[in-house]
This record gives C-alpha cells, structure tokens and sequence, in this order.
C-alpha cells in the first residue's frame, strides 16, 4: 500500500511542459535513466485503451500520467524481425533480416542503438532476450545481459552511472497458450526470490478472465477453444501487469524510479491467429505509452494525460531513447525521435510479413491516415498454412477442423482460402480488415496513390526481400557478399518494380522479357507472374516449361507449382521431388513447404525426406527443415501412406 500511495502522489506532480526549443541536450551529469518495458506479443489489451475484459491497472494508471500513442505499430508481426529492426533502428528489409527466422551479417557501419548510449557512459542491461536475426555480433555492448530478477540487474554499475534497462518479459508469449501450466510456471520462475508463499500469494490475486464474457473477435469463430484461449490470454496480461506492478515497487525502492523514464510496447500483436505473424492492424497495432518523472518531464512531446493520434512505430524508439540521452542520431536511422516529431495527414508506418518459421509468405503494407494498404505477393496461398509453433495453441486445430467440416462462414473461412493481391481498407471503421475496398470504382484514386507510394517507399528503402532467401544465401556462400551489397540500388529498384506488377497486374509478354535476364530474381518473379497468370486461367505453358529447366532451385521450385495448378501434376511433382537433392537449405524450405502445401503423396520419398534432418544446415533453418520433413511424414501416415 506505501509504494501505490508513493507511485499515486509521484504520478500527481503537475508541471507545465515548458518548450521544447527551452531544453537543451548538452552533455550533461544527470542524464535519465531510461527503461524500455517490453511484454511479447500482445495488442492493445489494456484498460487504456479500452479493452474491458482485461485488469491492467498498474500500467493503465502509469498510461494516465503519461504520453500515450493510439497508433503505434511493430514494422513486424512477429519477435525476431522485430527486435531485428528494433537494435538496429534500420528496416529489416534493407539488411536482408526480415525472415523468421535468420541469422544474417550485416554492414559493420550499422551499429546497435545500445553502442551510442555505450559511449554516453550509460550502464546497458537486458533481461535475456536477443533474437535480433543477425550473425557475427555476438560481443554487443550489454554490462549485464543474463539478469532475470531486478537484484541481478547492476551488478558493476558505478554509483550515479546513468542505465538503459531493455525489460523483456515473457508472461504474455504466445507459448502460454500451449498448456495451462504455461503462465503460472513462467511467474513462479519470476518471482522466486521472493519464496513460494509470497508468489502463491501473489498469484492468487490474479482473477482468471471468464471465457463467456469475453467479445470474439469477427474473424474467428465463436468456439469454446477460442473462447479458452483468448481469455487466458487476457488472464496473463494481468500477471503481467502485475510484474510490472513489481517491476515498478524495485525501481523504487532502489531509489532511482524519480529518474527514469519509462516506455512501454508490445514488441507486436498478437496472439491469437491472424494476429501475430500477420502484417494486418491485429499484427502490427501495439501500446506505446512513455512515461516521464518530474524532472525530465521537460524532455515529454505532450503534457501528462496525453493521448497523441500520430501513426508511430518500433523503428522511431531507438532515435527517441537516444534523443532521451541527449544523442544525435545516426543518418542511417529509419525512425525519427518521438520527442521533437513534425506529424502531418502524409505519415506513414511501414509494415511487412516475410517467411514465417517454415513457411514462404510476403506481404508489405503502409498505413496512410485511416486507410491500410497491402500487397500480398504469394496470393495463391492462404494466410493459413499449417505452421507448425503456430498450431500449437488449441484454437487453431479447432478452428482448422471447424472449416473443413464446413461449419465457417464467409469470414471465418477467409482463413484458409486464396487471398486478393491488393487490399485497401478503412481502418478506424474496419479495424479487423473484412471490408476490402481496392475493387471499389470510388476509391480507385486512393488505391492508385497508395500503390505508388508503396512501391516508391520499398524502393527508397532497398527492400531486400523481393530477393528469394536461396539466392541471397547462394551468393553469400560462394563470397561472403552481405545480403544488403548483393545489389546495386538501380537493379533492386527494378526488381521490385517487376515483383509488384508481376503480382498486381501480370501480363504474359512482361513475363517472358524476365525469362531473359541474366539475375535469377528476375526469372523468379516471371515464375510467379506466370502462376498468378494460370489462376486467372491462362495458358502460359511454355514460359513455365521453360523456367521449370532454370539453374535457380527458386525458380524452378516456383515454376513446378505453376505446372501443378496448370493441371501437370505428375511433372510437378517430379521437379519437386528432384530438387530434394539440392544442397541450399533456404531451397529446400521452399520445396518442403510447396510438397507440403499441395498435399503431394511423398511416399515413394520417405527416406529422402528423414535424410534431411541429417545436415548440420546452421541458422536456425534445421529446426524448420525438420518440422516440415516431420509434417509430410506425418501427413503421409494419416493418409495410409
């Protein structure tokens, strides 16, 4: 009770916000701490913003005293791209980060934000988590990167050195979901240092959320493993806030709560599906609130109380905590400072989905004022294939076998069916994305814009993943070229340009200039114009056959699924099954994943298939070549096979 009377009275302190232009940032002795509050993969489930079924007052009351962002979004729906473009303050995009995941070298002269702060004297400490999708940089600037509990937090830090705390918890992650044991195990381990009987003491003021009260949302079906699951989660975003609440007690009693400032976000949405992992508001809309004690309450954009419309995302909060520090940031930085930003009705916030664990997907979307723009890139495919981490949380199974049963409706079922290559929507009106406005004659000048704007915005920013993963990885094995020199800006401009019309608008004789060119990017985005093309129920045979003879294991991959919806299965499934021998594991991704979604018999390919799992392939790639082979294996043994 002391510490919330102390925390109330201290969050009562009013101060006029004097001028910015009266705040200098000259070095100084008495820098802020700062700390950066992360919990995974929720969206805006706070009472703060609105949400009725959740019990976080210990961050809604921080939220009312602070600076809060109705609009804030991750440029990633998913961790390690996120935090990818988090410690870098670059879109992973332009480094060739953007995949679930993968370890990749980037530039030497793109540092992590954490270095600036470094040379600023500032004592750096993180709870855990990395996941930055990036090799070689093992030796970061972290004092203290293994602490769990706030004790462990400073354990060399000088008296009055100003910190940086980057706080991950873990209460909130997706794999809560998978047992009910989850989320009491994963607090037990947070607070045992406080003894068994105070946690089970404070456990027990946690008040489990009512599955039958809870509002589903319109894209899910309304089932008890719905139902169950999102109203667990919901559960543990109270004991989250809870271990803010303690979080907030430490920093206190150490005396050092009147000099931080606090920032708090999801890292993305989440967790249900079609929220995390999906570049759609439920994956990328966060909460961001920044609270500021009294005495830098000077360095604050707004007064306390605040509640700011402006689109902000991730990629402006390494600029803003080194603005905080009094930190001119790099030119290379993609974000700006929060803390002196020009907002206009043009802003805009980027956002991307690229391979999800073991799956091959793309999809890039901005969001203009109200209206969400998208490109989907692999159309032809559903949002849902079978992941597999994914579909460990019981709703999803439940939900897969309530639409083959054919008990989904028009929305529900959206899911598991092809999507549109464009989509337009009316956020604020439709905040779930079921109302595509992109065929609509009124909004055809809109759509125009935005599709330029787009494409004209991952040109500026060098969007590597118009490159497929195999050829990135092929020229960095033969030479050690990093992903993001592989291309010079003028040839990936073009590249992109002929992967969005190969997506939006295909036509056979664009398609077949590709096959002529000598990079394989290229003839990758004819082979995927062509499928586009046969699902819109062309013949364009001959460019497939041609391309399913290509040196690139992606393309010939991509032109034996365009034979296959061409109604040749059989020379389908016979390029695939011959490219099981190939030796790029970014490829065999690709045909796995491909086997696995055209539900080809791969009995005759078993043995291959287990001699997979065999290659030391690094990178992370093992686990998702494993999963994919043990899905085919499995798939096949339910069908006789």
């Amino acid at each position: 009770m002391r510490f919330l009377l102390l925390l109330i009275s201290l969050f009562l302190v009013t101060a006029c916000t004097p001028d910015r232009d009266s705040a200098d940032h000259e070095v100084t002795s008495d820098l802020p701490n700062i700390v950066w509050f992360v919990s995974e993969d929720n969206s805006q489930f706070l009472g703060a913003y609105g949400n009725e079924f959740v019990r976080t007052p210990t961050l809604d009351s921080l939220a009312a005293m602070g600076v809060l962002y109705r609009n804030a979004y991750s440029n990633a729906p998913v961790c390690a791209p996120s935090r990818s473009g988090i410690i870098t303050g670059v879109y992973p995009v332009s480094m060739g980060t953007q995949e679930m995941r993968s370890y990749v070298a980037i530039p030497d002269e793109i540092n992590y934000y954490i270095d600036y702060l470094k040379d600023r004297d500032y004592y750096l400490t993180l709870r855990r988590k990395r996941d930055y999708n990036i090799s070689g940089r093992e030796n970061d600037a972290w004092d203290q990167d293994d602490m769990w509990n706030f004790n462990e937090a400073f354990r060399e830090r000088k008296e009055g050195q100003p910190f940086y705390m980057f706080y991950n918890t873990f209460q909130t992650h997706e794999s809560r979901q998978h047992s009910p044991e989850a989320g009491r195990e994963y607090f037990n381990s947070t607070f045992n240092y406080l003894g068994e009987e105070v946690t089970d003491s404070l456990w027990n003021t946690i008040i489990p959320t009512d599955p039958d009260i809870i509002d589903v949302p319109d894209y899910l079906p309304d089932l008890p493993e719905v139902r169950s699951d999102l109203a667990n989660y919901y559960t543990m975003m109270q004991a989250m806030d809870l271990e803010f609440k303690m979080f907030l007690k430490e920093l206190e009693n150490s005396g050092e709560l009147e000099n931080t400032i606090i920032i708090y976000t999801s890292d993305h949405g989440g967790v249900m599906a079609r929220s995390k992992r999906f570049a759609m508001e439920t994956g990328l809309k966060i909460p961001l609130f920044i609270w500021f004690p009294e005495k830098y309450r000077h360095l604050s954009p707004a007064a306390p109380g605040s509640e700011l419309n402006d689109l902000v995302s991730l990629i402006d909060i390494p600029p803003t905590i080194l603005d905080m520090a009094g930190i001119v940031s790099p030119d290379y930085f993609d974000g700006s400072s929060l803390l002196e930003r020009d907002t206009s009705d043009s802003d805009v916030v980027f956002g991307f989905r690229g391979r999800m664990d073991e799956k091959i997907d793309m999809v890039r979307t901005i969001r203009q004022g109200k209206y969400r723009y998208t490109q989907v890139f692999y159309p032809h495919r559903p949002d849902g294939q079978f992941i597999q981490y994914l579909w460990r949380a019981p709703h999803l199974a439940a939900w897969e076998k309530y639409h083959k049963e054919g008990n989904t409706n028009d929305t529900t079922a959206r899911f598991f069916e092809m999507r549109e290559a464009e989509g337009l929507y009316d956020v604020e009106n439709d905040p779930w994305q079921l109302n595509n406005l992109a065929a609509d004659p009124a909004f055809s000048g809109l759509l125009d814009s935005l599709r330029e704007q787009q494409s004209d915005y991952l040109k500026e920013i060098g969007d590597l993943g118009f490159i497929p993963e195999g050829i990135l990885f092929e020229r960095f094995r033969e030479d050690s070229t990093l992903y993001s020199r592989q291309y010079d800006e003028e040839t990936l401009s073009d590249i992109i340009d002929n992967g969005i019309r190969a997506t939006v608008s295909p036509d056979r004789n664009s398609l077949t200039a590709l096959v002529e060119r000598p990079d394989p990017a290229y003839r990758f985005w004819a082979a995927m114009g062509a499928i586009n093309l046969v699902r819109d129920g062309q013949d364009v045979s001959g460019l497939l056959e041609e391309l399913a003879t290509d040196e690139s294991g992606d393309v010939r991959a991509t032109a034996a699924e365009g034979l296959y919806y061409a109604g040749r299965g059989e020379e389908a499934r016979s390029l695939l099954f011959s490219l099981l021998e190939n030796d790029n594991p970014y490829v065999l991704v690709r045909v796995l994943g491909t086997i696995d979604y055209l539900g080809l018999d791969t009995s005759s390919v078993k043995d291959q298939l287990e001699s997979l799992k065999e290659p030391d392939w690094g990178m992370h790639v093992d686990g998702y070549i494993d999963w994919l082979v043990d899905t085919l294996i499995a798939g096949q043994q339910e069908n006789g096979g």
